[in-house]
């Protein structure tokens, strides 16, 4: 998970909104609370990264991972999940 994880933030800072893209599933969702918004499937989340990342110039690096006991139980122990990341404007 780890990899992925960075992958997705070296593909982001580089603005590269294809490659963050193709790490996600075709019916992945974005729920973003912080702006009231679910962005859906691949469409949704091409208009989040555009939208968040490239139109704010949002810079991220990782600053912790952790397995969640949830995913454990759900997708086994090598199933992590971000517990925090930075985001520089």
């Amino acid at each position: 998970m780890q990899k992925i994880v960075e992958s997705f933030i070296a593909t982001v800072n580089a603005f590269d909104v294809g490659g963050a893209l193709s790490l996600f599933a075709p019916d992945a969702v974005i729920d973003d609370v912080s702006v009231g918004y679910a962005f859906v499937g691949r469409d949704g989340v091409r208009r989040y990264l555009e939208q968040f990342f490239v139109g704010y110039s949002t810079k991220s690096r990782l600053l912790s991972i952790e397995e969640l006991e949830i995913s454990r139980r759900m997708f086994g122990s090598i199933s992590q999940a971000i517990s925090a990341t930075r985001s520089v404007f």
